[in-house]
């Protein structure tokens, strides 16, 4: 096997693996509108789960993108946001006003992200990765707030026409409703599944043994 074939089968190894989705959840927006929860106003917890319809199998988030398509100009408030995900069990028109309850038991630290920047027209949190098996249920986004500001910030959002995609609970003054930020997982650059370097790796390496028995 000469080095041009071995590089031409890294190459169509690197094309042909397996490459998550990038989805948006919750397009389109609703046109001229907003909402500032939670990265806007006041408050201390918000949580917004996704049906796990909107994704496909498993992938592992590594950053979350909030829009602002509707006005194009803000900035999220100043504060520390503490971002969990989990599988929840619960149900996406039927989240607990226990916060603790819509908990799943995989809950993990995805980040920690200081506001006061721009939100224009939108703005990723980059997270420590985290691995979501659809199959296993709904995802649930866990947000603390620590605002020492206000911002003036609003977000993209689905609201009437959500049925199903996703819901919310906060404390920032109305509790559960039947809508929520339209949310990007992975806009930052799709991720190879895990396994997939691990894979490659393997194989090559079987190549090359390959190679060396030849020419031995």
């Amino acid at each position: 096997m000469t080095k041009n074939t071995l590089f031409t089968l890294i190459a169509f190894s690197l094309l042909s693996v397996g490459v998550q989705a990038a989805p948006i959840i919750g397009l389109p927006p609703d046109g001229g509108t907003g909402n500032c929860f939670p990265f806007g106003c006041t408050g201390t917890r918000y949580q917004q789960v996704y049906s796990a319809a909107g994704f496909s199998g498993s992938i592992t988030i590594t950053d979350i993108t909030f829009y602002n398509t509707q006005f194009g100009a803000g900035t999220v408030a100043p504060g520390t946001y503490t971002l969990h995900l989990s599988t929840t069990s619960a149900a996406v028109d039927a989240l607990s006003s226990t916060f603790a309850s819509n908990v799943g038991a995989n809950d993990a630290l995805f980040a920690v992200y200081a506001g006061g920047g721009s939100a224009s027209p939108s703005f990723t949190i980059a997270g420590t990765g985290f691995t979501y098996d659809s199959t296993m249920g709904n995802l649930l986004l866990d947000i603390f707030v620590a605002n020492s500001g206000s911002g003036t910030v609003f977000l993209d959002t689905r609201s009437g026409t959500a049925g199903g995609i996703f819901s919310r609970m906060h404390d920032f003054g109305t509790g559960f409703e039947g809508f929520g930020l339209v949310t990007g997982f992975n806009e930052g650059g799709s991720v190879p599944e895990p396994g997939t370097y691990a894979m490659i790796v393997g194989g090559l390496l079987v190549l090359m043994a390959k190679q060396r028995r030849r020419k031995a």
